[in-house]
């Protein structure tokens, strides 16, 4: 999806890489197109929402 993940730090924070591998689970779930238009903050709050609401995975993280 072209999303560079190089650590566990800086790679994460646009959002796009959590995004990246929620498609990778269901490509139905993640539009990457927009998410290059939205914010940071945006798309780590749509990844975490589309993780815990339609993978059933727990919200562990707040995006700050």
């Amino acid at each position: 999806y072209g999303v560079a993940v190089q650590d566990f730090g800086k790679s994460w924070t646009s959002g796009l890489a959590f995004l990246a591998v929620i498609k990778s689970i269901d490509p139905s779930l993640v539009d990457m197109r927009r998410a290059l238009l939205r914010t940071p903050r945006e798309n780590i709050e749509e990844a975490f929402r589309t993780a815990h609401y339609s993978l059933g995975i727990p919200r562990l993280l707040e995006p700050e």
